[in-house]
């Protein structure tokens, strides 16, 4: 007994029709529920708020994009994001970053 990987690219790289099927339905459930002034979306610019994004652009409904700069952002996500996702707010919610957030006690060094 073993895992399968599972895969919704067909040999000859087309996309399964299973996979159509799960795109679709996440676009349809994203027209069905869409409040009236559209949706708060905060993205990461991580593979996950990507692909969220992309289903976000694919059923056209109306979103705002935020990505919130904490501090400790990988500086190629950053950069990432101002490329492939140029129509995201970018907003820094700290002054500091995170190693001057972080009190440390002269007790705290060893």
């Amino acid at each position: 007994m073993g895992i399968e990987q599972l895969s919704f690219i067909t040999d000859d790289g087309e996309l399964t029709l299973d996979f159509k099927d799960k795109v679709q339905t996440a676009i349809n459930r994203l027209k069905q529920f869409c409040p009236p002034e559209g949706y708060y979306f905060a993205d990461s610019y991580g593979k996950d708020s990507t692909l969220c994004r992309d289903l976000l652009i694919k059923s056209g409904v109306k979103y705002d994009g935020h990505y919130h700069r904490t501090g400790i952002d990988p500086p190629e996500a950053i950069r990432f994001g101002r490329k492939y996702h140029p129509e995201i707010l970018n907003e820094r919610t700290q002054d500091k970053t995170i190693w001057e957030l972080i009190p440390i006690s002269d007790d705290s060094v060893s």
